[in-house]
């Protein structure tokens, strides 16, 4: 439970167990021991979280625990090895209603080496586990090498059913042009119509329908191996991280809606021309029917890239609309701003981390827009915000005892933590005066001084003697509108509030009052 603790020094003081600085991010471990995990989703408005381990299960973190049934065990299914295994999934946005969800892996059955696409539904009696009895398959793709299998699987915002394959090959530079062949499903990202028809319909708004040179269910072609694309929830753009041969890593961008591009691969690596040996009637090196990407990165340096989703959680405000990727080998993770057109905000995150994410294979989104990193060793850590000090802002005027009063904090902002200290110094000695708080920032003068607080103002009754050798101390439930002040209840993880000391003072000026400085607190969990 949260409380609030109101005390007093030179001024008083204001215990708090709430909610931390969103301007710092961290991440705190959610699940260990699993096997090769390498996705992470969760059905809408659904607080468990769903993690698929390559070698062929599908696991439930619920209520911060790993539940030791598999929700999915494929282990009779999926061929698991290096290159090979349980690859992506994906829930049905009307999971509520119809329990479908899909998977996509390597098969042991016949045609051995092919990349499967089922679908199956959620037990009758038991929500935590599929029923192995409701499996169909969907879609089977042939592919001449156990590498570049593809298997990301996502529903876009138009409802329809997204899923991408690599170019089926292992090694070398697409040696049969898989991805620029459009009666292939090789090396290409996939539209289907899911609900209007089985296995799929074909969507009539998908850009090759009526081309006899390409499949109808094509929506991108020309990639090597999208390891993981995203919707930025937000607004329907695509992220496309590919992963390259041995030149340059790459990130493409499609605008909410546009299908038909094509990424280059094998004409082009990021920026690169592969050479004269490129398809036969595919588009030339830099051509203008091609898209190039929005960011490329040597792949000696960073190995496979592994992409990620746009935030757009609520519990970290400064993180909006930041798009998180990082690189398999290296361990390096980045956030970046792009707007479709310039690339803005691009930062390495481990120092902010303080970590280095060893073979990190994909970051995953829960139903509320919160993410999280997946690591091959088993680890899964979700991204949250770092209890940091707050940041003083506005400025005091001297009060009679010839300073100028001034608001602190320290502990940490931290509901777990339970140890935060806000202290107003300097003010004038034995009056009565409150905290109060508000969410804007604003500098009006009032009274003797400036008030530092705007919108909707809450006080934390009742008033505070200052003094030099301590006063009063209260505490007051957080959980509930602090008595006779009212006040917004409980605090959540990620809202913002600046905090200020209004106090008597007659012998100071004129009014007879005055004001501290403000101070702005992020806070956590």
């Amino acid at each position: 439970m949260s409380t609030l603790r109101i005390g007093a020094i030179a001024a008083s003081i204001f215990w708090l167990a709430l909610p931390a600085n969103a301007q710092s991010i961290t991440t705190e471990i959610v699940a260990t021991g699993l096997s090769k995990p390498l996705d992470l989703h969760s059905p809408p408005n659904d607080s468990r979280l769903f993690i698929a381990e390559q070698t062929g299960a599908i696991r439930i973190v619920s209520g911060g625990n790993l539940l030791p049934t598999p929700y999915f065990n494929g282990s009779s299914l999926v061929a698991s090895g290096s290159f090979t295994g349980l690859r992506g999934f994906a829930f049905h946005p009307n999971y509520a209603l119809n329990g479908y969800v899909y998977i996509a892996y390597d098969t042991v059955t016949s045609g051995a080496g092919d990349v499967v696409l089922d679908r199956l539904t959620v037990s009758p009696g038991n929500p935590n586990q599929l029923d192995p009895a409701s499996r169909v398959e969907l879609l089977r793709v042939t592919q001449t090498a156990a590498w570049h299998g593809g298997g990301c699987m996502q529903f876009g915002p138009d409802g329809y059913f997204y899923v991408a394959f690599g170019d089926g090959h292992g090694t070398g530079n697409d040696p049969g042009c898989h991805a620029q062949d459009g009666s292939l499903l090789l090396g290409k990202i996939l539209r289907l119509d899911v609900n209007g028809g089985f296995p799929y319909a074909i969507p009539p708004s998908n850009p090759f329908v009526g081309d006899p040179s390409v499949r109808d269910e094509v929506w991108h072609m020309g990639l090597r191996h999208p390891w993981r694309y995203s919707f930025d929830s937000s607004n329907g753009d695509m992220y496309i991280a590919d992963v390259g041969q041995s030149a340059f890593e790459e990130l493409n961008f499609a605008p909410a809606g546009v299908g038909g591009l094509n990424f280059g691969w094998r004409v082009m690596e990021g920026t690169n021309c592969v050479g004269s040996s490129a398809c036969a009637g595919s588009p030339a090196c830099n051509d203008p029917s091609l898209s190039m990407p929005f960011v490329t990165q040597t792949t000696g340096l960073n190995c496979s890239i592994t992409g990620g989703f746009v935030y757009r959680g609520s519990a970290i405000p400064s993180e909006q609309g930041n798009y998180f990727f990082a690189a398999y080998c290296s361990g390096a993770m980045w956030s970046l701003k792009y707007d479709g057109s310039t690339v803005t905000d691009f930062t390495q995150r481990n120092a902010d981390f303080q970590l280095n994410f060893t073979n990190i294979t994909s970051i995953g989104e829960d139903a509320f827009g919160e993410l999280y990193t997946i690591q091959q060793n088993g680890t899964v850590r979700k991204i949250v915000p770092d209890c940091a000090p707050g940041s003083p802002y506005c400025t005091s005027n001297p009060n009679s005892a010839g300073t100028n009063a001034v608001i602190s904090m320290s502990g940490s902002a931290s509901v777990s933590a339970n140890n935060l200290v806000i202290e107003c110094q300097q003010a004038a000695l034995n009056k009565p005066g409150v905290f109060f708080y508000g969410p804007n920032q604003v500098s009006i003068p009032f009274g003797d001084g400036v008030r530092c607080v705007g919108g909707q103002i809450f006080r934390l009754p009742p008033p505070q003697f200052t003094s030099v050798a301590g006063g009063a101390v209260r505490t007051i439930d957080f959980n509930a509108p602090p008595t006779g002040g009212g006040g917004p209840g409980t605090v959540a993880a990620g809202s913002t509030w600046n905090f200020q000391f209004w106090y008597r003072d007659p012998a100071g000026g004129p009014s007879g009052f005055n004001l501290s400085d403000g101070l702005n607190i992020t806070f956590c969990p």
